[in-house]
């Protein structure tokens, strides 16, 4: 994959909130799978990488959704935490086709060669290579759960699509499992208003990774989680333009965030094997 690398471009997406590229749809669309809200692959004459461009639909971002808001609030804090979830830039459509929102995200595509959960869900975990990479790329997102959980994520589950393989043949450590999609999170459409963002439950997470999960790696990524600093999670919320993300959501989201660290632990440990963490 020709261009930086995941950790530079993700270093440098992190360090801003509106992307500095003009982005459209990509001609080439082989391969696309469309969620809900409508997306495309995106390119920039300034940017030698591809991006995923969402939502396009406008209807589906009614009602206090900030799609494209609570992306980027997922992949800011995932990327202080280390963990696999594509960086995002928010952006604004030059011209939006009616019924398409102007106000975007795009999400950086973190390999050239992409399977999805549904197709590689029953690959053995056996004693051969491939399936040794297999369990090893499973066992490597453990933190996920606690992420997941933290951002009340609602939309992977055993979603055959939100959660990918990715494989790069040039730099084989940026191989592995991608979670994608934080749209459905964060209380969205006011689900956390009111202080609703309490109790904390597990967010639902596919059955087979929960038989790979590593206790030490959900334990350091709680530990990073209820130590990350407040003034870092008020930033992350609040530096969102009003267009994307409107000023009266922002405390809410905030309020969650805060406040749902403290809860955390104690969910995570009805998972059998977490007892101790």
């Amino acid at each position: 994959m020709p261009g930086p690398s995941n950790a530079e471009v993700s270093t440098d997406w992190r360090a801003h909130v509106i992307s500095p590229y003009a982005w459209d749809p990509d001609p080439n669309q082989v391969g696309l799978v469309q969620g809900e809200a409508g997306g495309c692959f995106a390119v920039s004459s300034d940017f030698p990488r591809r991006a995923y461009m969402k939502p396009l639909n406008a209807k589906t971002d009614e009602g206090g959704h900030s799609r494209a808001a609570r992306e980027k609030i997922a992949a800011d804090l995932a990327h202080d935490l280390r963990l696999r979830v594509p960086p995002a830039l928010l952006t604004t459509r030059r011209v939006a086709p009616e019924g398409c929102t102007p106000n975007l995200v795009v999400s950086l595509i973190l390999c050239p060669v992409q399977f999805s959960w549904g197709t590689v869900k029953g690959v053995p975990s056996e004693a051969n290579p491939l399936g040794a990479a297999m369990a090893a790329a499973l066992t490597q997102c453990s933190g996920l759960l606690v992420f997941d959980t933290w951002l009340a994520q609602t939309d992977h589950g055993d979603h055959p699509e939100n959660l990918i393989m990715g494989y790069n043949p040039d730099r084989l450590y940026e191989s592995g499992m991608i979670f994608l999609d934080y749209a459905n999170s964060l209380g969205f459409n006011g689900q956390w208003a009111g202080g609703a963002w309490q109790p904390v439950q597990l967010a639902a997470w596919p059955p087979r990774l929960l038989t790979h999960l590593d206790p030490p790696a959900v334990a350091a990524t709680l530990d990073q989680i209820e130590r990350m600093a407040e003034e870092t999670i008020r930033e992350v919320v609040q530096r969102i333009p009003d267009a994307h993300l409107p000023e009266a959501e922002k405390p809410i989201i905030i309020d969650g965030l805060l406040g749902r660290r403290g809860l955390l632990r104690p969910a995570l440990r009805t998972i059998p094997g977490l007892g101790g963490i």
